[in-house]
């Protein structure tokens, strides 16, 4: 899949706000005072919420628009797991993960330090199966079990972090070789350092080309294609190309496998969104020959010119964000956050939007009929101001 973002932090929170809020940052270190990066932050307030974030590569985290209270903080190893397991009615209910407790203040940011035992360190000694080269673009993800999500590390290529103390699952690879089986690594002691000898197979390159035409069918020029390898545990990205005055690219020497190929012409007025039904998928075979393919950009996209008031006041809030949904071809339902016009939405087909803003009520999902391509249609929502105390309710 396109990679929407790439980040430091990633925060996927169930906490309500209010107009006052509060902060809460720390750090995560081990037992040597060394930053331990990319590790998730749980965290359990009042009123039944819960947040998960994770570090950055200096083991810093931090957390803003909450409500005041107090707080438990937690660190978890496999992602969203610890934190989807919890089940409580407070900080004094949980019973199975240590906690370091911390009061949120308004207007203020409160720290926090938690400690964990020292990485280990697993070492890719990778080499060529066939020149015995040593092959230094390797990287290695990693996994508790078969049922857990894989694991990256960001910070070096042959250098895999990994937790102690927990027996894992990795599994290596570079550009241009197959991937290594599945291999199943005995837990490592704190701060140990394990090398690990790999042989790679190397793969014959292919090769992706072709032309992309707008609406009508003509050649359209200036626009970025981006081919992304389907489930590619090895993050081997390929960049972005714009089409030439003939509407046509070409991609040497890609990773054989499933790619998918999505387009981007906002500016020639198609909108962009993730698995919209102009992006197509093929499968490059290792050969010398070039996999080619027309990409057709469909119908213009519709223009909404939105705006967002105080129901109370009718003023115009600033801030305020806005989500639009709706079906492709294949029932598959899509989701764009917007933060600032143009709002360019996928034409010919029914839409749904609600807008939010810190202080304020939700909106109700609102229906937006078919638009024509190139259409123009105003909308206003209005949103509520919180009571005095009153959490903003969960969509």
């Amino acid at each position: 899949m396109r990679p929407i973002a790439i980040f430091c932090f990633f925060l996927a929170t169930t906490l309500s706000l209010s107009a006052q809020t509060a902060c809460i940052e720390g750090r995560v270190v081990d037992t040597s005072d060394a930053p331990i990066p990319y590790i998730q932050i749980i965290g359990i307030g009042p009123r039944g919420s819960k947040f998960l974030t994770g570090t950055d590569k200096d083991g810093h985290f931090r957390i803003a628009n909450l409500p005041a209270g107090d707080y438990g903080i937690a660190t978890g190893e496999e992602f969203r797991a610890d934190f989807d397991k919890i089940r409580f009615n407070g900080v004094a209910d949980v019973k199975n993960i240590p906690l370091v407790t911390v009061k949120a203040i308004v207007d203020n940011c409160s720290s926090v330090s938690l400690r964990r035992p020292e990485r280990a360190h697993i070492h890719l000694l990778a080499k060529d199966v066939l020149t015995t080269e040593d092959v230094s673009t390797a990287k290695a993800v990693f996994r508790y079990n078969a049922q857990t999500s894989w694991n990256r590390d960001r910070s070096k290529e042959q250098d895999l972090i990994v937790p102690p103390l927990m027996e894992i699952q990795l599994q290596a690879g570079a550009s241009g070789y197959e991937d290594s089986p599945i291999m199943t690594i005995p837990a490592l002691q704190p701060g140990e350092m394990h090398e690990l000898p790999l042989s790679l197979r190397p793969l014959q390159k292919g090769c992706i080309s072709g032309q992309v035409v707008d609406h009508l069918g003509a050649p359209a020029s200036g626009v970025s294609v981006q081919p992304d390898l389907v489930d590619d545990l090895m993050d081997r990205r390929v960049g972005s190309k714009a089409t030439d005055k003939s509407g046509r690219f070409r991609f040497e020497g890609v990773q054989p496998g499933k790619y998918w190929i999505s387009p981007t012409a906002m500016q020639l007025g198609y909108p962009w969104i993730p698995g919209h039904d102009n992006d197509v998928f093929i499968t490059v075979e290792p050969s010398a020959g070039c996999k080619d393919l027309t990409i057709n950009l469909g119908p213009k996209g519709a223009t909404i010119e939105l705006k967002v008031v105080d129901a109370q006041t009718h003023q115009p809030l600033m801030g305020s964000v806005v989500f639009f949904s709706g079906l492709l071809s294949n029932g598959i339902t899509w989701v764009r956050r917007f933060d600032a016009p143009p709002i360019l939405v996928p034409a010919l087909k029914p839409l749904k939007v609600y807008a939010e803003r810190n202080g304020y009520r939700a909106s109700k999902e609102v229906g937006v009929g078919p638009l024509q391509p190139e259409e123009t249609r105003q909308l206003t929502i209005e949103l509520y101001p919180l009571a005095s105390g009153e959490v903003k309710s969960q969509r």
